[in-house]
């Protein structure tokens, strides 16, 4: 996030989708969250940074990707899954509990 880097989001994409997104694990899901809200403050709409992933996973793995957008917008919070955005001495930070 601090990086400001699409391909970094994709990559995080691409490796929450191969560590087990489509099993909908609780440690995928709370990745996601924190993943699509870096998206949202990198690119604003973080649909792109999405499909740039599944075209990468291909399937099973981009249907678990566009699964997870289909959630209600209230389902896919950094607070729902734990975290919230901070800020320390070094900047920008995503804070679990």
């Amino acid at each position: 996030m601090r990086e400001r880097s699409v391909d970094r989001l994709v990559s995080a994409l691409v490796a929450v989708v191969l560590g087990g997104l489509a099993g909908n694990t609780p440690e995928s899901l709370m990745r996601m969250a924190v993943i699509e809200d870096a998206a949202r403050r990198v690119v604003g709409d973080c649909r792109a940074v999405f499909a740039q992933a599944a075209d990468i996973v291909g399937e099973p793995g981009g249907a678990g990707l566009r699964s997870w957008l289909a959630r209600s917008p209230e389902d896919r919070t950094l607070e729902c899954m734990g975290f919230s955005a901070g800020c320390d001495e070094s900047g920008f930070r995503y804070l679990w509990g």
